[in-house]
């Protein structure tokens, strides 16, 4: 049996904005639909991968929903997990099993808290699955919250939901929110939103534009064809606030230099114009204070992982930073990709890879958005393809999930050091 799992994470936005947990899943690489092709078997690889892992890098202080399933629950197989920031949720046939109800009370009193997680759940005869008709016939006592995959085809059940949950204390998180228009409805509804929604552009006033007009000018200069050292520095100590955040960064646990470095003379010459010039584009998103936080890490996770995939796989890593990094600069823009990136001077080759993802650099970009969807099948066949010596499933995923997780630690370290990406905007 192949043991090489990939353990990812997907952002749970709240009514705030702000990122309020994560949902963890586990795959294989073989099955996207169905991984390990068992829902126990699936359960106990997820949280073994957990177990493994460390949590605090994975979550980053945040709340965690985990499905599982009785059999682990009988087993005890959640029992390492912190329990106050944990909500494992449990599919209606799960609940429906003998002795469900009793675990469901002795685990809630251990202090964790239990959700039925209706995301997989079809519409039936034209309705919504209802998440308290099915706790009711399930004979199933009190639960935290729900999970319900969000149709704008059923405003008005979900708008039922959201009341009934807010009249009960309880969470209530709608899944496959994936466009502005849906986040916007299911706001006022459901305490919790997840999905893609929050990284497609959104018009902003007056001072998100000027925030944003100035990254991207910013951004245009940091990327212009065949900077030399000293462009990088004129362009970098023209900012008061980068040279700061720069020089943070440099001094930071993220090189742990020698010696303190007090100027980006000192800084390009310790660690390279590659190195600085990609933390100089980092810092130049993040201070975007006008979009969602999880969209700035989203993207610096993505030129992290499509860097090292790239590495490993033979393609030139300093061109896939970029292409990662500004595969959502639209919506960082708050328009089309294509228009934001004529703003650029980029190369087609660059260009093509993220609007078409083709080329080498392009299909780097889409194994990457595939981990991220969650379609590990297609990225290893993506992998497969392009990389030399064609590694096969077990060694693609061990190499996608550990370029995935530093990516991961890398994007976190860099919020923790540049600055809060999740505190609200202080204009």
């Amino acid at each position: 049996m192949n043991d090489s799992v990939f353990l990812g994470r997907q952002p749970v936005i709240g009514r705030n904005e702000q990122t309020a947990a994560y949902r963890l899943f586990v795959a294989d690489g073989i099955d996207d639909a169905h991984p390990f092709g068992d829902r126990d078997l699936a359960c106990r690889r997820l949280l073994a991968a957990i177990a493994a892992a460390n949590l605090e890098e994975l979550i980053a202080g945040k709340d965690t929903w985990i499905p599982v399933t009785v059999d682990a629950l009988s087993h005890g197989l959640h029992n390492a997990l912190p329990p106050k920031r944990t909500i494992l949720a449990l599919a209606p046939s799960e609940l429906a099993k003998t002795g469900a109800s009793e675990l469901v009370d002795r685990t809630r009193r251990m202090g964790f808290r239990v959700a039925l997680d209706l995301s997989d759940e079809p519409a039936r005869d034209g309705e919504a699955a209802d998440p308290f008709a099915l706790l009711a016939s399930l004979g199933v006592g009190d639960v935290d919250g729900f999970a319900v995959r969000f149709s704008a085809q059923h405003t008005s059940s979900f708008h039922s939901f959201g009341l009934e949950a807010s009249r009960r204390a309880m969470l209530s998180m709608a899944v496959g929110v994936d466009s502005i228009e849906n986040a916007t409805s299911a706001r006022g509804d459901f305490e919790l939103r997840s999905g893609s929604f929050f990284l497609q552009p959104v018009a902003h006033g007056l001072g998100g534009s000027v925030d944003r007009l100035a990254a991207m000018q910013l951004l245009a200069e940091l990327e212009r064809p065949n900077s030399s050292f000293e462009d990088v520095e004129r362009v970098i100590t023209r900012d008061p606030s980068l040279v700061l955040r720069m020089l943070s960064l440099v001094n930071s646990g993220l090189f742990s230099l020698p010696k303190r470095i007090d100027t980006t003379r000192s800084a390009l010459v310790m660690l390279g114009l590659r190195n600085v010039r990609q933390l100089a584009l980092a810092v130049t998103l993040h201070s975007v204070t006008s979009v969602p936080a999880e969209l700035t890490l989203t993207s610096l996770i993505r030129a992290r992982q499509c860097e090292h995939v790239a590495a490993e796989i033979g393609v030139r890593p300093e061109p896939a930073f970029t292409v990662g990094l500004l595969s959502l600069v639209g919506a960082f823009a708050g328009m089309s990709t294509e228009e934001a990136l004529a703003s650029l001077p980029l190369t087609s080759e660059v260009v093509n890879a993220i609007t078409r993802q083709t080329g080498l650099l392009g299909e780097v970009l889409e194994a990457v958005l595939c981990c991220e969807e969650n379609r590990l099948k297609t990225a290893c066949h993506i992998v497969d393809a392009i990389s030399p010596a064609g590694t096969g499933p077990a060694a693609n995923i061990a190499m996608l999930a550990s370029t995935w997780m530093n990516a991961v630690k890398w994007a976190e370290r860099l919020r923790s050091d540049v600055g809060d990406l999740a505190a609200p905007s202080r204009r």
